[in-house]
């Protein structure tokens, strides 16, 4: 067997065989694509950054701001009740603001913050409550007739205490009468 040779090449000779050095069989073999594959080490880096990569958007995603999700849901529903709502921002701000403060200067004016925070809400609440109290949504014709009906009964028990008792039927009054006198001789005996 002949090797045909372009120049002089060295031979190393170890207990296994015989090694050419220079010529490698990676180079013999695909000369056209040496230096586009990626070695081992290649290899495992890419594959870190990728892992890097998805663990991030994973933790992004985990750590989204789930209020900002609910947020039209909930404007939605109380435009379409009409109903007041309290604004809580700056109580939310001032909490956020808190988680911030790191010296004990910084932390005392959070503190203040907090407290400022909180009276505004504790305002604006109140002022709601006024408003709700002094400007009432107008009632509808089932509120209104049992507004009604609880007017007439508080009109009836005024005037007569025991008028009450005629509303029921009289079965009900014989056994309320028997009851009565039931506990009254059990008490006595």
């Amino acid at each position: 067997m002949r090797v045909a040779a372009s120049g002089p090449q060295e031979v190393l000779v170890f207990p296994g065989g015989i090694r050419e050095i220079g010529n490698s069989q990676r180079k013999r073999i695909h000369p056209e694509v040496r230096g586009h594959l990626m070695n081992k080490s290649q290899k495992i880096l890419g594959a870190v950054i990728l892992l890097l990569l998805a663990v991030s958007i994973y933790g992004f995603w985990i750590s989204r701001d789930p209020e900002a999700a609910r947020e039209e849901p909930s404007t939605k529903k109380s435009k379409d009740s009409n109903a007041t709502v309290v604004d809580l921002s700056p109580l939310k701000v001032a909490q956020q603001v808190a988680k911030l403060a790191d010296t004990p200067d910084e932390r005392a004016l959070a503190k203040e913050a907090l407290h400022k925070a909180d009276n505004e809400v504790d305002l604006t609440f109140d002022a709601a409550i006024r408003d709700a109290l002094l400007h009432p949504p107008p009632l509808s014709a089932e509120v209104k007739e049992i507004q009604d009906r609880l007017k007439k009964g508080q009109k009836l028990l005024n005037a007569d205490p025991g008028a009450w008792l005629s509303s029921f039927p009289s079965s009900w009054r014989r056994r309320r009468k028997a009851s009565r006198t039931a506990t009254s001789c059990s008490g006595a005996g």
